[in-house]
């Protein structure tokens, strides 16, 4: 298997089933050459059709927006919260407490537009994209426990 038919293989896997997998490596195949016969062709498209009856593309679209605003959101707010622990925890320093008390201050008070950031990428986590990720995990998870009680 070619590197761009493997490549084909997981793109198509991201958005289908395995079978639909497979009619997606059908598809890099006859791009990348294959010759196939008129009737080869229409099995395929019939194939092809059969295999992604079911599917809305732009369901999972949606649903990996919703999951990669999440992730990049997410990582945000840990990385603002890694940041402004790290730059307290180093930028306090001093001979006596009360050195150390007033340069933690000072520092807090530097590391406040970065604990403002975290805290506009929790709201915005918790308000915004809670309530879209939550209905379409439920969604999907009611698509697959429905799938299996129908088997």
């Amino acid at each position: 298997m070619s590197i761009l038919a493997s490549v084909g293989v997981w793109a198509a896997s991201l958005f289908s089933s395995e079978k639909a997998g497979d009619v997606a490596l059908k598809i890099v195949e006859r791009v990348s050459g294959t010759d196939w016969t008129p009737q080869q062709q229409a099995q395929f498209m019939i194939d092809y059709q059969k295999a992604t009856a079911h599917q809305s593309v732009m369901r999972r679209v949606v649903v990996c927006s919703i999951v990669f605003g999440m992730a990049f959101f997410g990582f945000g707010y840990y990385v603002a919260s890694v940041a402004a622990q790290f730059y307290v925890f180093f930028a306090s320093s001093g001979d006596t407490v009360a050195q150390v008390a007033m340069s933690q201050n000072l520092a807090e008070i530097r590391v406040k537009p970065l604990l403002s950031l975290q805290n506009d990428l929790y709201v915005y986590m918790k308000d915004i994209l809670n309530e879209p990720f939550t209905y379409a995990v439920l969604f999907y998870l009611g698509i697959g426990v429905a799938g299996k009680i129908k088997k």
